[in-house]
């Protein structure tokens, strides 16, 4: 992800689910979402990548995220 540097995000995860971009930043770097201009940037990208839905994973970006659900499950 090229682009994420240079609009001042240094540490980025896109998780896909089919049509849906998760994206997962520090916790530092969620306000920046909330600028306009910044979101059209971010979803004007994505869209042109084929996706339908972008989301921010208000969780921030953090080690281990896709085995979360795996633990939810043996804990049942």
């Amino acid at each position: 992800m090229k682009f994420i540097p240079y609009l001042g995000i240094e540490q980025v995860r896109v998780r896909c689910h089919c049509n849906l971009a998760r994206i997962e930043v520090r916790p530092k770097d969620l306000l920046l979402f909330m600028e306009e201009d910044f979101r059209k940037k971010i979803i004007a990208k994505f869209k042109k990548w084929g996706f339908i839905y972008i989301a921010l994973d208000l969780q921030g970006y953090r080690s281990g995220s896709m085995e979360e659900s795996l633990r939810e499950k043996s804990e049942d």
